[in-house]
């Protein structure tokens, strides 16, 4: 009886989330999943749920339970979806998609969740890929990769008290005996995407009055101290950008910057680069045999999909909000990491798309739009720039 107004309440919380909005879904892929980390399931035959990006988890879990299975759910994926195929270089059309899957643990918005949780959850946790693949006139490709990048608040106990008077509210740091949740938060990254963490904090190193600053020395001493205890190939790659300071800077080209250290993070981390092997063999019903990576027909299916390279590590970036700043440094990386995409496929001769190139505004395109739809989900506004 006393639980009756909290149900109902719940419920009409529930009914007015729009569905038709930043949510997305996939009766025949684990959209849920990067492309790198579904093909090692299918080639280990461990196929598993991964629930992390899946925004109706709780609502769907005593279902699956009670089944034993996830036949009679749907996954849905809170963040950006985006895909294109009218793209073309050397003449040569390719399907671009962009896929921001945001985390379901420590979720929240801006102000009201800040920082790392005590078990090394992140607010505004999100997970971006990147997937190219030559366009092809039986729409099954050949060769196809993919590049994941994270952005995430800064993984140090912190908060601010939110006031109508102060829009620039003070930021509280809370101690973190020996950094526990900060170093919880990368032992997560590691097991999700291995070695090396690249971590590029891109907020301010100076101030008048001290706010973004405390946190970047505290950041800059926790990765000091959690690499103490790490062995040196296993140890935290952190950089340093103060990206607000260089862009007042007169003469400076910051993207030009920021590509490069994307180039220099991808000499690190590597991409995925999968090739697609078509097999002509009948599908089995009776067996079971129904599902595979690419359909052609009711008859015919894609057999494999072998990797010609894998992506090992993962750059992980922040600013103060994850928003702003972050956005372009993600733009940045992604435009690095198109141009390897395209050469791997053998669509361009260099791993290089110069920032005045149309490519490069095409995929700014896909960033702007989706670093908008973050900003509104997490601080309830569009980008700022």
């Amino acid at each position: 009886m006393f639980l009756l107004p909290t149900f109902c309440r719940y419920k009409r919380l529930l009914c007015s989330v729009d569905l038709t909005k930043d949510f997305f879904f996939s009766y025949s892929y684990n959209i849920m999943r990067s492309l790198q980390k579904n093909i090692n399931d299918k080639n280990t035959g461990h196929v598993v749920y991964e629930t992390m990006f899946v925004w109706n988890e709780f609502l769907t879990r005593a279902m699956r339970n009670h089944l034993k299975n996830t036949d009679w759910t749907v996954a849905l994926v809170h963040g950006f979806f985006k895909q294109q195929s009218k793209l073309s270089v050397s003449g040569k059309d390719f399907w671009l998609t962009l896929i921001a899957r945001r985390s379901r643990h420590f979720a929240g918005t801006r102000f009201m969740k800040r920082g790392v949780n005590e078990k090394g959850r992140v607010a505004n946790d999100v997970e971006t890929e990147q997937i190219v693949f030559e366009d092809t006139p039986d729409d099954i490709p050949s060769q196809i990769t993919s590049v994941v990048q994270h952005r995430g608040s800064i993984p140090l106990v912190w908060f601010q008290e939110t006031s109508r008077l102060n829009i620039r509210p003070e930021i509280t740091l809370k101690s973190d005996v020996d950094y526990k949740a900060t170093r919880l938060h990368f032992e997560n990254l590691v097991l999700r995407y291995g070695n090396p963490i690249v971590i590029l904090n891109l907020i301010k190193t100076r101030e008048k009055k001290p706010r973004e600053s405390l946190l970047r020395a505290e950041f800059a001493k926790a990765i000091h101290y959690i690499n103490k205890g790490l062995p040196d190939d296993k140890r935290l790659k952190f950089l340093h950008m103060d990206l607000s300071k260089l862009s007042r800077r007169k003469g400076t080209n910051v993207l030009g910057l920021l590509n490069k250290v994307a180039s220099d993070v991808l000499e690190l981390t590597d991409l995925l680069h999968c090739e697609i092997t078509i097999s002509s063999k009948p599908l089995d019903a009776s067996s079971g045999q129904g599902s595979c990576d690419i359909k052609i027909n009711d008859d015919f299916c894609a057999a494999t999909m072998v990797p010609l390279l894998l992506q090992k590590g993962v750059l992980r970036t922040n600013c103060i909000d994850c928003l702003d700043r972050t956005n372009v440094a993600q733009f940045a990386y992604g435009l690095a990491a198109l141009g390897r995409q395209l050469h791997v496929l053998k669509l361009t001769e260099e791993p290089k798309i110069d920032l005045h190139d149309p490519l490069a505004d095409d995929l700014m395109d896909f960033y702007e739009r989706m670093g908008d739809t973050l900003a509104i989900q997490y601080g309830g506004s569009a980008a700022h720039n």
